[in-house]
């Protein structure tokens, strides 16, 4: 039998944020809302950390190409219609942040988190959205074929020119090390620190504190944001806030420079119009993503609470097991922590096992995985230079404290959590990615050597290796094993 799907991306969840996503595909009324497109599915599973669509997937991003070539305007209204529908799933779990929830009944906070799934599991649906990415590299890359540095150009034509909340946040926290270094701060511990810069950090977590993974783990502590102002102050601040701000301005020149070069016609124009929007709107639906279901924690908490469950553990449970207010055993919810499949290979149908012997069927049956062997690591360039380093592999957050100064910082793809590590990288591998990803977005910014979308990076190399990362040519080097 042809296997239905392909892996696209490496990410983890819990069960119950797993589930919004896959249930958001499977439902062609949602699909409908974000796309304009009617009776359309999206086949998609998660094995674990492990996300995959159909292998069709491309095929939707090169249909809705297409679709802007003949409908005047329609990734316009695409975007514009993601971010309305983005502001209203925000506001809709701000307003239920604000709702005190001690003297509700278990039924009623049932009835608010499934309000609440009805926005998250339609805005979900953006995620398809990246298919754009894979058909529109192709053209753009089509376009500049005959260019020297194509890996460059793409960089600068990519780049949007509005900034996204990691641009806001790195230079929000930029002014407070500029208030550091003014201050003279030398103390090591964040609780000697006098009041006036402790009040400026909280504030700091306050508005971006929420920018972990999925949204449901911790927020950042003040200890979290001090070690990264601790590295920030070692150069000068000031100067690179400029620097970023002459970046930005400098961009747009380059772009119009490059598009006069080659000649670009309204046809050309218009993709890396879409290009640079897209690479706006794939940060702004993961960060919205992220903070609606940050700001709902404290109801999952409280439902958990009710039914003698950790917060940790309610994050494990399905959808309807939390509509219906089912117990579910605590080893059953261990069980997921290892291992579970989820899947929809069908319109308005999800298929469900944290039973090892029926996710090695399912995936067998359905799956089609990487066969890694002893490839060399490639990939493509998302910002140019050459250095070298020892190499860290980031799974998780618990990964994060393995981070040094000029270490060769590798993982599955970087997500808006990882900034801290990443300041301290002098480069960065990713297996996944094109133009329009978390790293690449990330590397230009921070102008740090970066290839993306090796595939195998993180299966090939380890902790400690002395690595040459050659992103003048797409290629790493591993020049001694730990």
């Amino acid at each position: 039998m042809k296997k239905i799907f392909e892996q696209y991306v490496s990410r983890k969840y819990g069960v119950l944020t797993s589930e919004l996503f896959i249930r958001g595909f499977s439902k062609p009324k949602k699909v409908e809302k974000i796309f304009f497109i009617s009776s359309l599915f999206i086949p998609s599973g998660v094995i674990l950390d492990r996300w995959f669509y159909s292998k069709d997937f491309k095929k939707l991003g090169e249909r809705l190409l297409e679709k802007d070539s003949k409908e005047k305007n329609y990734l316009d209204k695409f975007f514009s219609n993601t971010y309305k529908l983005g502001e209203d799933l925000i506001k809709k779990s701000a307003d239920i942040k604000k709702i005190d929830l001690t003297d509700l009944s278990l039924e009623e906070l049932v009835y608010i988190f499934d309000e609440f799934t009805d926005y998250y599991e339609t805005f979900s649906v953006t995620l398809a959205g990246f298919c754009l990415q894979i058909p529109l590299e192709e053209k753009l890359r089509e376009l500049l074929k005959r260019r020297i540095d194509i890996g460059e150009d793409l960089a600068i034509l990519s780049s949007p020119y509005k900034k996204n909340i990691i641009n806001k946040e790195q230079e929000a926290l930029l002014k407070i090390a500029v208030a550091f270094r003014k201050g003279k701060i030398s103390v090591q511990l964040v609780s000697g620190l006098p009041k006036k810069y402790r009040v400026r950090i909280k504030r700091h977590i306050k508005k971006f504190g929420w920018m972990t993974r999925g949204g449901l783990d911790d927020a950042w502590t003040e200890e979290d944001v001090f070690v990264r102002l601790k590295e920030s102050v070692k150069e000068d601040c000031a100067k690179k806030l400029v620097t970023l701000e002459k970046n930005r301005r400098n961009l747009k020149q380059k772009s119009e420079e490059i598009l006069r070069q080659i000649k670009a016609d309204k046809f050309a124009r218009r993709l890396i119009k879409n290009a640079k929007e897209l690479v706006y709107f794939r940060t702004f639906r993961t960060d919205y993503l992220n903070l609606a279901m940050f700001n709902i924690r404290p109801l999952l908490a409280e439902i958990g609470k009710r039914k003698g469950y950790a917060f940790r553990e309610i994050a494990q449970f399905r959808l309807n097991e939390i509509s219906s207010i089912r117990s579910v055993r605590k080893s059953e919810l261990t069980k997921r922590l290892k291992n579970y499949i989820i899947f929809s290979k069908s319109p308005n149908k999800i298929i469900f096992s944290s039973n090892q012997e029926e996710i090695e069927k399912y995936k067998n049956k359905y799956f089609e995985e990487d066969n890694i062997g002893n490839h060399e690591v490639k990939g493509n360039v998302a910002f140019r230079g050459k250095v070298r380093g020892r190499v860290v592999i980031i799974r998780d957050k618990s990964d994060f404290r393995k981070s040094r100064k000029g270490c060769i910082l590798v993982a599955a793809m970087t997500t808006p959590d990882f900034i801290g590590a990443m300041e301290k990288a002098a480069a960065f591998i990713t297996d996944e990615g094109g133009i329009t990803c978390h790293a690449a977005i990330i590397a230009r910014e921070m102008k740090k050597p970066c290839i993306i979308g090796t595939k195998i990076a993180t299966k090939v190399l380890r902790d400690g290796d002395l690595v040459e990362v050659d992103a003048d040519k797409g290629v790493v080097r591993i020049i001694k094993r730990k």
